[in-house]
């Protein structure tokens, strides 16, 4: 397993030239469904419970993308209504509070971290008074809570549509304090705000009635969603694949999500995990994003965004300066080098030493690395004989042996690199790199 990366904070280390619509965002299926204090067991006995935290434990695991439903709700002891956020006819918190107690707050203490909010209107009292009342007062939570300069525009076109070239930078603005990208499924326009974005222009997130299905059809049919997006009209649109195998309402035991979900756990996950960077992945959508059982797949997926961070980092050039070293049959240090790396924090390290003339060269060295980083502690250091004592002998690691532990977290290090060659001829001379691996599991 790679050394897990910091999820709170896991967008503070994308590339800021990276454009939004490349990045793979993990995102939270139905994220309002959670149980929170006494159990809701109509909730839980009618498959309405999707996940298994609020929206900070799901925003700390490094969900980024949330699926929000919201309608009006009577409080009958009160007599006021209130936007609820719910599954199906099931209510569970309210949008004020969600907002006032999770998910601003998070936003407030992680300020790298960009929050997509892609909230559904609900229209069962059809687009009448009551469904343009609920958008008004949706829009007005949202402005109680969250400052217009906080809310990011860049990633729209005048048109409304996506702007597909809008990098992280530019959706942050100049002053880094954008941090909430917004958009709904009200049918009526934007009620005069920019920033308010029509969630079908915007992305697309097919849906192929899942749960008349069994996880094999879904994943066949995400397959083939993915191959179609980007040569489709869809490739103007954020892609939001539905990795979820949700029932309809049902009280027959064992048709709950959860339990759907973790019986399928290793299908689900397998479809997310099967994709290496570069695919035609943007925002996955999940349900239970906080059970240990998802953890490596949501963890892969935010990995993939750091593949190209870490090219092979050359140490040692090739047939370093040895032409006039002692021949002499005893070690002779014939190299050395310092060197900074920025370690984005995933996937595996190895040393490789790649012979300048395999046919010819002997690679007899020995190599001491020494890695020293900006968070204190003793450097760490690897000692190595790559002829294991042979002079001129090649062995399968050759091509590289493991030093990721060299590296625990990620961030700048400061590298030395010493050569030493323990049987010296005129043929020593060795290229040796540090070669990052993708994330793997």
């Amino acid at each position: 397993m790679p050394y897990p990366i910091d999820r709170a904070n896991w967008m503070a280390q994308l590339r800021q030239d990276l454009r939004v619509i490349d990045t793979y965002i993990p995102g939270s299926h139905d994220a309002s469904s959670y149980q929170e204090g006494i159990p809701n067991l109509v909730a839980e006995a009618g498959g309405a419970i999707t996940q298994g935290g609020n929206y900070m434990d799901q925003l700390n695991v490094g969900i980024r993308y949330f699926d929000m439903r919201c309608q009006w709700h009577r409080e009958y002891y009160v007599g006021d209504r209130k936007i609820y956020l719910h599954h199906s006819k099931i209510n569970f918190d309210t949008l004020e509070n969600v907002l006032k107690t999770e998910i601003v707050p998070f936003a407030n203490a992680h300020p790298t971290e960009v929050i997509f909010l892609d909230i559904d209107v609900n229209d069962d009292e059809g687009k009448g008074d009551a469904y343009d009342e609920q958008a008004t007062e949706i829009v007005r939570l949202l402005l109680q809570y969250i400052s217009t300069d906080r809310i990011a525009t860049a990633h729209l076109n005048g048109d409304g549509t996506l702007n597909t070239e809008v990098t992280w930078s530019q959706l942050r603005g100049t002053e880094k304090k954008q941090q909430f990208v917004l958009f709904w499924s009200y049918e009526k326009g934007n009620l005069g705000h920019q920033w308010m974005g029509n969630n079908n222009t915007l992305r697309w997130s097919p849906y192929g009635d899942f749960n008349k299905h069994e996880v094999p059809w879904i994943l066949s049919y995400l397959d083939d969603r993915v191959k179609e997006w980007k040569t489709s009209e869809h490739a103007k649109q954020l892609f939001v694949a539905q990795v979820i195998n949700t029932p309809g309402i049902s009280f027959a035991p064992g048709d709950e999500p959860r339990v759907k979900d973790y019986f399928y756990r290793d299908d689900l996950n397998g479809w997310v995990t099967k994709h290496p960077a570069g695919s035609n992945l943007n925002v996955v959508l999940r349900d239970f994003v906080n059970k240990d059982y998802n953890q490596q797949a949501l963890e892969y997926l935010i990995n993939m965004n750091f593949v190209e961070q870490s090219p092979p980092l050359l140490l040692a050039p090739a047939r370093s300066n040895q032409a006039n070293m002692p021949n002499e049959a005893r070690p002779y240090v014939f190299y050395s080098n310092n060197v900074d790396f920025n370690f984005c924090g995933t996937g595996r390290l190895f040393l490789s030493s790649l012979s300048a003339n395999p046919d010819t060269v002997f690679c007899d060295d020995e190599v001491t690395l020494e890695v020293s980083n900006a968070y204190g502690g003793e450097p760490k250091t690897l000692k190595h004989d790559f002829s294991r004592g042979n002079s001129g002998t090649i062995y399968p690691e050759m091509g590289g042996i493991e030093v990721t532990n060299l590296f625990p977290r990620a961030g700048n290090y400061k590298v030395s690199i010493k050569l030493t060659d323990l049987y010296p001829s005129d043929f020593s001379a060795s290229n040796f790199y540090l070669v990052w691996v993708a994330p793997y599991y």
